[in-house]
């Protein structure tokens, strides 16, 4: 199987987990919001049965077309547009996978969709065991060389050690030693590919004030860490 079916595959098995991720929080949400009536306002796909439990679809259209009343207020102000951007990108996957022409993926969307994913999941507080699912498919999307090889040999890093640790908190702790490096210093120096997941990755920790980027001196933008790590 080549990488591209691998990363079909992927997003396939990320929306499993993604449903039932969120089937017990938009459950629990609509019905705070609206009562035991609640699926009456749920979104479905067409021909979809009212009494039916709610596909991948039905949950991230239920969240976008009750944002407002039922979601948007139970997050932190400064979460509210980054997650409701993941919930347009989880859609976006699950359609792209519902309408695939191929049986083929690129590596850069699969990363974007899995990412968007486990993102959501974790910003709605979804039960730990599907968060921790996603994760482990994004890992694996992130180096596929080295699926289903864990223990064959070391993943390469800095020095040649084994990385560990989120790429947020690797992102974040290199910067907080290292100023002023743009995406593709970083991207070789911590021996993580695609370029575009350090990007994601400097993005969230922006949302969340803990990185600062700006255009430096080559006109490249770099990053800098709010705060030093001790």
């Amino acid at each position: 199987m080549t990488h591209e079916e691998d990363a079909l595959r992927r997003v396939q098995d990320g929306l499993l987990h993604l449903r039932r991720g969120l089937a017990p929080v938009v459950t629990a949400r609509m019905q705070a919001r609206f009562g035991a009536d609640w699926p009456s306002r749920a979104s479905r796909a067409g021909g979809g049965r009212a009494d039916a439990a709610l596909d991948a679809y039905g949950l991230l259209r239920t969240m976008i077309d009750c944002w407002r009343e039922a979601f948007a207020e139970t997050l932190p102000r400064e979460e509210r547009h980054l997650a409701r951007s993941f919930v347009t990108m989880a859609l976006e996957a699950r359609n792209a996978v519902a309408h695939a022409a191929a049986d083929t993926l690129p590596q850069a969307t699969t990363l974007r969709y899995l990412d968007a994913m486990l993102q959501l999941l974790r910003h709605v507080q979804a039960p730990a065991t599907e968060v921790e699912a996603l994760q482990r498919l994004y890992d694996a999307q992130l180096r596929p060389d080295d699926a289903g090889q864990q223990g064959a040999r070391p993943a390469s890093g800095i020095g040649g050690a084994k990385p560990t640790g989120t790429i947020e908190a690797r992102l974040l702790a290199y910067v907080s030693r290292n100023r002023g490096l743009d995406d593709d210093e970083l991207s070789r120096n911590l021996d993580i590919r695609p370029r575009q997941a350090i990007n994601q990755a400097a993005r969230r920790l922006v949302a969340q004030g803990r990185l600062r980027r700006a255009r430096g001196p080559a006109g490249k933008i770099v990053n800098f860490a709010e705060e030093p790590c001790p």
